[in-house]
């Protein structure tokens, strides 16, 4: 294409000079003929610059290949595309209690990640993920499958702009239980007023055999003689009703721990008195826990994860 288009401006400039000539005619003076050849010379260079940066311009019009659309879809909406898929995932690590739980089925049998999550998680996840992977795809593909004639600046950033995007993508893949841990401990900070309402009367008066407490119902308490967990009977809800406690353990050092379940659970929720720490231990019931993460939430208060073991 661009041999064939040389030749046809190589062709124009062959007549052009004959039609120099024949202007010129017979008897011509040596400086008219130079003053003419510098006038053709000029013009040609200046007609030569503008059909290289015309050409330039058509193979680079998007950098894929000079192609604004792929597949029939424009660049520029797949690049869409792919920022909104980022930022769902990103939202949906902050805000969903069952985050890390979806994402650690997503990739399992369907059956096992709809009994976990849901069909509406299961959906919306499964529905990012591979939108994102498809979009981030095609555009690597399209990249990567143009002309080596057709690299040029704007190429390489469109090139460094995809690491980017790839890079920003395995940092919430290997990044996104943190994220969901901070998260989480966020939510549990704009709760402690309602933990410390659980724990208060306890602090004061710990119970010493079965029976029931207006904040948290009736309970069972384990060993016999010096109990140091309460079992709930009735798990009193906090206000948000996506989590409650099942479970309250005494430390040794007067700390209180509450075990957290429902969709916002599965950690625990700890006051512990000044200098004091979260640490693993052996609850009433004689199961260990070793202690994973811990973080404050201010007032005494932590949010804390353990391992059974």
């Amino acid at each position: 294409m661009a041999l064939a288009y040389c030749e046809s401006r190589g062709d124009a400039r062959v007549q052009r000079r004959s039609k120099w000539i024949g202007s010129i005619g017979g008897d011509i003076h040596l400086t008219d003929w130079g003053n003419a050849a510098k006038r053709f010379h000029s013009e040609t260079r200046q007609e030569f610059r503008q059909a290289r940066t015309s050409w330039n311009e058509s193979l680079g019009d998007f950098r894929y290949g000079g192609r604004e659309e792929i597949l029939g879809i424009k660049v520029k909406s797949i690049w869409c595309v792919q920022l909104v898929s980022l930022t769902t995932m990103l939202i949906l690590s902050v805000v969903d209690p069952l985050f890390e739980t979806t994402i650690e089925f997503a990739f399992s049998t369907p059956k096992q990640l709809v009994l976990h999550v849901g069909w509406p998680r299961a959906i919306v996840i499964v529905t990012t993920i591979v939108v994102a992977l498809a979009s981030l795809i095609t555009l690597l593909t399209a990249t990567l499958g143009r002309r080596p004639h057709s690299q040029n600046t704007r190429s390489v950033r469109s090139l460094l702009a995809i690491t980017a995007m790839v890079a920003l993508w395995c940092s919430l893949a290997i990044h996104h239980d943190v994220i969901a841990w901070q998260a989480k401990r966020i939510r549990f900070a704009c709760r402690v007023d309602e933990l410390e309402s659980i724990v208060a009367p306890l602090r004061v008066d710990w119970p010493t055999t079965d029976g029931e407490l207006p904040t948290i119902g009736p309970y069972m308490a384990y060993p016999f003689g010096r109990p140091t967990t309460l079992v709930l009977l009735h798990s009193p809800r906090l206000a948000s009703e996506t989590v409650y406690v099942s479970v309250v353990e005494r430390g040794s050092d007067g700390s209180i721990k509450l075990q957290l379940a429902g969709v916002d659970g599965g950690d625990w929720a700890e006051w512990h008195p000044p200098q004091g720490r979260p640490q693993s231990f052996v609850g009433g019931l004689l199961d260990a826990h070793e202690l994973q993460a811990v973080c404050s939430i201010g007032s005494g208060w932590y949010l804390v994860r353990y391992q059974l073991t």
